[in-house]
C-alpha cells in the first residue's frame, strides 16, 4: 500500500477520527506539515499542506470533541 509519493525525514503521525485515518508528516526540504486521509486504509487522499510547523521533531496529532 502506498499512501503518498511524498517523502519525510521525520516519523509521521497517524490518528483515527470520524471513521477515517489521518496521516500527518513533515516535508523533507521544508518545515511545512502535510496530511493525507483515508476512509478504508487502502485509498488515500490529500498531500495537502497543514497548519503548523515542526523544526525539532516529527508531527503530532490531537483530536478533541
Amino acid at each position: 500500500m502506498t499512501v503518498s509519493t511524498s517523502k519525510t525525514d521525520k516519523r509521521p503521525a497517524l490518528a483515527a477520527s470520524d471513521n477515517r485515518l489521518v496521516l500527518l508528516y513533515k516535508g523533507v526540504q521544508t518545515d511545512d506539515l502535510f496530511y493525507a486521509y483515508s476512509f478504508d486504509g487502502v485509498s488515500w487522499f490529500g498531500d495537502r499542506r497543514a497548519v503548523g510547523q515542526t523544526d525539532h521533531g516529527g508531527p503530532a496529532l490531537i483530536f478533541t470533541d
